[in-house]
């Protein structure tokens, strides 16, 4: 399976404060990767590094060319922690919102590209239920509303990769539940490739197929059977590993899309 993220010995300093240190790890086509570990672990320094937003790109490939070449970004759709990049004060609708994440590409601009660039947006806008925003205000939208929409943005040029921090930091748990179940969408029917960072342990236990464990180090990288039985695991989270067990049991849980329900261990 292909790698789509492949990462070799990252490293990265706010002056001489230690973010990340020496991490390496790939991600494969079709994954959903969550990054879980303590505040102040380096998962959000992680991701820049990632997006060449901060240097060390060297040691990077995204879609096995090396991040210093790669040129392909409108197949990287990005969802930032901090997402407070439109003033209350100013008037800009839901539909510039998004349009605001086209990465122009050189075929772009015929007649043909707009019609199914348009569809698309409609697309878009019926998958996360947000047809009827389209000509509101962006600063008058509900925090749940306002990310569904930056999620489109993030969308818009179709990525292969999607790459999320800390997207439900500041949802209400109706908007969470509703918010992970578009991504569990995405990359189950779309086959979008997604790497999440959260602190939330217990709801990422449903939809996460592969885990990465940051504490500055990488302490743990593997699929949810190994994180399960992962002793480095035990120490870092200790009873919440236990949500993450429990829902390998959960009914129409088959790792990363609902397809079967799973026998329980010592179930005949």
């Amino acid at each position: 399976m292909q790698n789509i993220v492949e990462a070799k010995n990252l490293s990265y300093k706010y002056n001489e404060t230690v973010a990340i240190d020496n991490v390496s790890f790939n991600i494969k086509k079709g994954n959903f990767t969550a990054l879980i570990g303590p505040n102040a672990g380096g998962k959000s320094t992680l991701l820049k590094v990632l997006l060449g937003i901060l240097p060390d790109g060297k040691k990077i490939k995204l879609f096995d060319e090396n991040i210093t070449k790669f040129k392909h970004w409108h197949r990287v759709g990005y969802l930032s922690q901090h997402n407070k990049i439109f003033s209350s004060k100013m008037p800009i609708s839901v539909h510039e919102v998004i349009l605001m994440g086209r990465v122009l590409k050189e075929d772009c601009c015929t007649q043909n590209k707009k019609t199914k660039s348009k569809n698309y947006l409609d697309e878009l806008l019926k998958l996360l239920k947000i047809t009827s925003l389209k000509n509101k205000t962006f600063s008058q939208l509900s925090g749940g509303q306002q990310q569904r929409v930056l999620l489109a943005r993030a969308l818009l040029n179709k990525p292969d990769l999607l790459i999320l921090d800390e997207p439900e930091s500041n949802l209400d748990t109706k908007s969470k539940t509703s918010f992970f179940e578009i991504l569990r969408k995405l990359n189950c029917e779309k086959n979008i490739t997604i790497l999440l960072s959260t602190h939330d342990i217990y709801d990422i236990g449903k939809y996460a197929s592969h885990f990465l464990l940051l504490d500055k180090q990488l302490i743990f990288d593997g699929d949810r059977l190994q994180f399960c039985k992962s002793k480095p695991v035990e120490k870092y989270l200790g009873a919440f590993k236990q949500h993450i067990i429990d829902h390998i049991h959960e009914e129409n849980f088959n790792h990363r899309c609902p397809v079967k329900k799973l026998k329980k261990r010592g179930a005949k």
